[in-house]
């Protein structure tokens, strides 16, 4: 074949762009009557058929490669979003947690209230104003703290313990969507308004009522974040594995899907090395083409 053959071997090797594909298109090739060492009798025209049905199985790994390239990417930018849903599920999932933690809180200063007021009813006294007052104030601080819990969450985006919804769309998966409805459980929005005054039974009995309503309301809206949780990840992990396994295809082609000059390098190699219009390859260079694999 000459010089310029050992210049696109030396090409070829370098940068390792052929393709299994293409090597196996190689051999079959080599092995055939056509590029056997006793037959030099080969022309440009019977060599023809041959070279462009490499060049077209070239092209056609090309095209699937891109193809699940541009697939896993679609999927990914999808992905993305439900990772982000995920994460504020997670976080806001906590919160509420933590926002219930505050209320049972409450709850334990509402019932040493309750006691003290049912101990001193025994002992037939009115119980001082101080010690009512005491109460009311470590169960308006732990109300306040409710405030701050929900705070954290506000980030410029959705927050579901201020009543905001949670869109996931689940496009490139499925032609489905959740939409996740937060409530608002600021100290305001749970019903505790103003801060509380201790003066009486009938006012502790009040905030033990609201408390209680709110400790169930919370812990509700806990539970349907986890089960919208469960959908969204699910719906997740299919997603990622899904991506993998298109990258996966992607990178068992060669990566073509890369860049266009990738795939453009590779076909101008393969037509340069079927391209013996003068001579055809005999038995040693047939060797060493396939060498290079």
């Amino acid at each position: 074949m000459g010089k310029a053959q050992k210049g696109v071997l030396g090409m070829t090797s370098s940068s390792s762009i052929i393709t299994t594909a293409l090597r196996s298109t190689l051999q079959n090739l080599a092995r055939s009557d056509q590029y056997s060492s006793g037959s030099n009798t080969g022309s440009v025209a019977s060599k023809s058929p041959s070279q462009g049905r490499v060049i077209q199985d070239v092209t056609d790994i090309s095209s699937n490669a891109q193809t699940l390239n541009h697939k896993a990417s679609e999927l990914q930018a999808h992905l993305n979003v439900i990772n982000r849903n995920v994460a504020v599920l997670e976080s806001s999932g906590q919160a509420v947690r933590d926002v219930t933690a505050q209320l049972r809180k409450a709850d334990v200063v509402i019932g040493r209230a309750l006691a003290q007021l049912a101990q001193d009813a025994n002992a037939a006294k009115q119980t001082s104003k101080a010690v009512l007052a005491d109460f009311a104030k470590n169960f308006n601080a732990d109300l306040n703290s409710i405030d701050s819990i929900v705070a954290k969450q506000d980030n410029g985006q959705v927050n579901l313990l201020r009543g905001d919804a949670l869109e996931t769309s689940f496009t490139g998966i499925a032609n489905t969507s959740l939409v996740t409805q937060g409530a608002d459980i600021t100290r305001e929005g749970l019903g505790f308004g103003k801060d509380f005054t201790f003066e009486s039974l009938s006012d502790v009995a009040r905030a033990s009522d609201l408390l209680r309503s709110a400790i169930e309301g919370v812990k509700g809206l806990d539970v349907a974040f986890q089960v919208d949780l469960e959908e969204i990840q699910t719906k997740q992990d299919f997603a990622a594995g899904t991506v993998e396994t298109l990258l996966a295809g992607f990178e068992g082609l060669g990566g073509l899907g890369q860049a266009d000059e990738g795939a453009n390098l590779l076909a101008q190699q393969a037509s340069l090395l079927l391209a013996s219009s003068d001579e055809a390859l005999v038995s040693e260079e047939q060797q060493s083409l396939l060498n290079l694999f």
